[in-house]
């Protein structure tokens, strides 16, 4: 899946400015304790999907992989606009938790003893990723600084509506462009539009090419198929294999009709495992 993972752990100076802020705006209460609300985010963890759709996609992914211990998702509101925010807080490795244990013991810093054993993962998209490093820096943590600027802060989540559109609009296009791309029988073409993968070659074998070319009713099957169901079972089953367009293809299509002669061409190994974990 085309996305970028960035990863961060919060310094001191981060930890107190974060338990700082917490607590002005608890009433000068303390937000976090060591026998109550502990700090969950000490190690962060952003995943940016080039495409809006594999937001959802990467969620489902981590939920499945990770234990997960509270879920952060503003709903969409028809008569609010606010920017949508995707987190999720999750249980660390036994040996990460050990290794933080450790350092928790062992440091002197009482900062250290108001986390818990968590991380926090933030979905985000390529262009919504730079707006929320601005709100985040610019008025997040500094709401005050915005009291009294309602339309400025209209105006600003404004900018985050368009990139919202933005994100959909440059969905809609790819599919637009598949659909080019089946009408004028470029298969390598259709299938990185279509399922924008990262794929470790730019071409479809010239003997696979061939075979799309005599069966219309097999190319019609993969422009016609659902690309997030697709992309969910591939996700979900315990299968290996280089990412390459052939390979891809054959596993597309033993998805969609394993009777099709043109698995003939697919290697042995991946044939095998298509048959043991594909339902």
């Amino acid at each position: 899946i085309h996305c970028k993972i960035f990863a961060r752990v919060k310094d001191i100076s981060s930890l107190r400015e974060k338990i700082l802020r917490k607590k002005r705006e608890n009433n000068n209460i303390d937000y976090y304790t060591t026998d109550g609300r502990h700090i969950q985010d000490i190690i962060g963890i952003r995943l940016v999907t080039y495409f809006y759709e594999d937001v959802d996609l990467l969620w489902n992914i981590c939920k499945k992989k990770f234990v997960v211990v509270n879920e952060s998702v503003l709903k969409m509101d028809t008569k609010n606009f606010e920017p949508l925010r995707k987190n999720m807080v999750c249980q660390m490795l036994a040996s990460d938790s050990s290794i933080l244990d450790e350092i928790k013991h062992a440091t002197t810093c009482p900062e250290y003893q108001l986390s818990d054993n968590t991380f926090e993962i933030q979905f985000r998209t390529t262009l919504s990723e730079g707006w929320h490093e601005v709100d985040h820096v610019l008025r997040y943590k500094s709401k005050e600084d915005w009291e009294d600027f309602l339309e400025e802060e209209r105006m600003f989540n404004g900018i985050y509506a368009a990139l919202e559109t933005s994100d959909r609009t440059m969905k809609a296009l790819f599919d637009d462009i598949a659909f080019k791309h089946y009408k004028n029988r470029n298969w390598s073409a259709l299938l990185r539009t279509k399922f924008r993968l990262h794929f470790f070659d730019k071409s479809l074998s010239d003997q696979v090419i061939t075979y799309l070319n005599e069966d219309k009713n097999l190319s019609k099957k993969i422009y016609k198929c659902d690309r997030n169901d697709i992309m969910a079972q591939l996700a979900s089953v315990p299968i290996k294999f280089k990412l390459t367009t052939d390979n891809f293809l054959f596993y597309l299509v033993y998805t969609l009709d394993r009777t099709n002669k043109i698995l003939g061409l697919a290697p042995e190994n991946i044939m095998l495992d298509f048959k043991n974990y594909i339902q």
